[in-house]
């Protein structure tokens, strides 16, 4: 299933249903690495069981996979990116939650993610 998911998001899925959505329709192509003989579960299912997941320690691990690629990466450039999220403002409120991205250029490969304190700025909402 984390698989499924870790893929789904690096091609841009942004829910639980979009994960499904790609995961099933990926069906083939995931079986050729995973055994995944009852297929694809409930958009609920993996909600319930990444909102048990520590994002913390998911993160550190993350790190960890990422940090054992770099090597292979070589003298790669590195791209920060800053946007605010789709959707992450208050119904009503102008304000919705910045952040940024470094990533491997070539590859496309996100190296770290965050979220940024939201500030005002005097004229912009």
């Amino acid at each position: 299933m984390l698989v499924a998911v870790v893929n789904a998001v690096l091609v841009g899925s942004e829910s639980f249903v979009e994960i499904d959505l790609w995961a099933k329709e990926k069906l083939d192509w995931l079986r050729r690495y995973l055994r995944l003989k009852h297929g694809i579960c409930a958009p609920a299912t993996f909600g319930r069981i990444f909102g048990q997941i520590d994002p913390g320690k998911f993160e550190d691990a993350s790190r960890r996979w990422v940090s054992s690629q770099l090597p292979a990466l070589g003298a790669e450039k590195m791209a920060i990116d800053g946007k605010t999220s789709r959707r992450s403002g208050v119904v009503g409120c102008h304000s919705a939650r910045p952040g940024f991205c470094a990533f491997a250029s070539r590859t496309g490969l996100v190296l770290s993610q965050r979220a940024t304190k939201i500030h005002q700025v005097h004229g912009y909402p």
